[in-house]
């Protein structure tokens, strides 16, 4: 059932629920539909008066789920008519699925959480407001929380190295050790030291390849091909000169308009752009006007999610920086192609590189050595 059509029977459910005098309305979240009403404080909450609030019902946004949600509505308006409502088993009963609840969910009980042991006055606010709120809400409200989507939103919204990237770790740290979610920020914080973090597991180019041929999809399968053999942003491979494509080398320009600004970039290994033909340039049916590069950077996040791909478009963009390393092209050369500076190519991204990638230089090295020295 498209959104649409879920909201306009929300709609209809709420008009009955106030026209039979209840207080309780539903609403949607997503693909799940929540309670909202003027509830009590919760337990250890700073606030003394009811107040608008929301109630997790765990049920999704569709026909069999709505109807669910307008009986329970009448239930809670009931049991606040007879001062009877307990928030305990409404708290137990969202405590069950915490791996499922979206971003927006997580970003209302971590505001709960952060008030908890602080005043809520004019000073807390703004600061809450400037080092969290604010970075929570890039990442889009409807998705549910995950390690990957924490790491990819970090890295699509800030640069390595910069103050702005440690204010990310510092808000997406908090936030996901409130939620329970493993996750080690240690490789994208520049306060720490490359050497102390473990390579990253990071596709082979076989199981690359693998991933594209089962993508079916002629725009996303085009996407795919552009951020495995170029090593895009998410967002730059809307934002693409591809004039130059069909000759050889079948080098590309990142537009004036992206994260970093307007650059050249060289296939690697140039192979693969003979072999997913990278000229046909075809994309998905997603409108690029008027969207931020934030926006489109996610658009592509989430598909390959929803594809099951075994990857994210970031292990692409890390594989294409290890394979320049292993292929010889110099760092000063690799991350221009990149968009980022020397310093970071080579404390972000060399890091990655494992044991099989040193194996696979060292047999080019030997190749190489037959010519130079032989028997």
């Amino acid at each position: 059932m498209a959104s649409c059509d879920i909201d306009a029977l929300i709609a209809k459910a709420n008009e009955r629920l106030k026209a039979a005098a209840v207080r309780v309305r539903v609403y949607r979240k997503g693909a799940k539909l929540y309670l909202q009403g003027t509830l009590p404080p919760k337990p250890n909450s700073n606030k003394l008066k009811p107040h608008q609030q929301y109630l997790t019902l765990g049920v999704s946004a569709n026909l069999p789920g709505l109807k669910v949600a307008e009986a329970r509505a009448k239930e809670v308006d009931a049991l606040l008519s007879l001062r009877q409502f307990n928030w305990a088993a409404w708290i137990k009963q969202s405590a069950i699925a915490l791996d499922q609840l979206t971003v927006a969910e997580w970003l209302e009980r971590f505001e709960a959480s952060y008030f908890q042991s602080r005043p809520r006055g004019q000073s807390q606010i703004n600061t809450f407001h400037k080092n969290y709120w604010l970075l929570i809400r890039r990442m889009p409200q409807d998705e549910i929380l995950t390690a990957s989507l924490l790491l990819n939103t970090i890295e699509e919204e800030s640069e390595a190295g910069s103050r702005n990237r440690q204010l990310f770790c510092m808000s997406y740290g908090a936030l996901a050790k409130l939620a329970g979610i493993e996750i080690d920020l240690k490789v994208l914080d520049s306060s720490y030291s490359p050497k102390s973090v473990s390579p990253r597991d990071l596709p082979t180019d076989e199981e690359i390849v693998a991933a594209w041929e089962r993508i079916k999809n002629p725009g996303w399968k085009w996407i795919f091909a552009m951020l495995a053999t170029y090593g895009l942003r998410n967002h730059e491979v809307f934002r693409l000169d591809t004039s130059r494509l069909r000759e050889p080398p079948h080098t590309l320009r990142v537009l004036q308009e992206t994260k970093t600004g307007s650059r050249l970039v060289y296939p690697c290994p140039s192979c693969w752009a003979e072999k997913f033909e990278v000229w046909n340039v075809c994309y998905p049916k997603t409108m690029v006007e008027d969207i931020s590069n934030n926006r489109l950077g996610q658009k592509v996040y989430c598909y390959f999610r929803a594809q099951n791909l075994g990857l994210t478009p970031y292990d692409l963009r890390h594989s294409y920086a290890g394979r320049t390393a292993i292929l010889g092209v110099a760092d000063s050369l690799a991350s221009r192609w990149m968009g980022h500076s020397v310093a970071v190519h080579t404390k972000i991204y060399h890091q990655f590189l494992d044991e099989s990638h040193n194996k696979k230089a060292w047999d080019i090295m030997r190749e190489q050595e037959k010519h130079l020295y032989p028997d």
